[in-house]
């Protein structure tokens, strides 16, 4: 990847799905460091430690399955704020990412829903609305956490 940088091919180097012990790994073995680091985020998998560590590393943060592939937006805390913002669930889980500086990737096939996931910037999710949603946190993931492989 290094290679592939310095040659002019590519403006950045990233990594997916790395936890801290990962990217500690890397960082012994390489000049270059990634730019963004893509991992699973939504409020139900904060990721309080990568985010944290990230930051202090200044790797930018993508958040995919942010919607947690339609599995959580029915829960009552996260339609609660959707209803209070006229929003769905799903652009409060956008939202969300926005305001925490995530990257996110929002997957749709339907162009109703790519228009609906880009209306997220007509509104604001307040300090006490954001900690309600960090509160929802236990870890959860989609499918299964490759940020803690060996």
């Amino acid at each position: 990847m290094e290679m592939i940088l310095k040659s002019g091919k590519a403006r950045s180097i990233g990594v997916s799905n790395y936890g801290i012990h990962h990217l500690k790994e890397l960082f012994s073995n390489c000049e270059i460091r990634p730019s963004i680091n893509q991992v699973e985020l939504h409020p139900f998998n904060v990721r309080k430690d990568i985010v944290d560590f990230c930051r202090k590393e200044n790797i930018v943060l993508e958040a995919y399955s942010p919607l947690t592939r339609g599995a959580r937006l029915n829960e009552p805390a996260l339609k609660k704020i959707a209803k209070e913002h006229r929003k769905t669930t799903a652009q409060i889980l956008i939202r969300w990412c926005v305001q925490k500086e995530f990257v996110t990737i929002p997957k749709s096939a339907k162009p109703a829903r790519i228009l609906e996931n880009s209306q997220v910037f007509d509104f604001e999710l307040s300090e006490a609305e954001m900690s309600q949603l960090d509160s929802l946190d236990e870890g959860w993931v989609v499918a299964w956490d490759p940020t803690k492989a060996q």
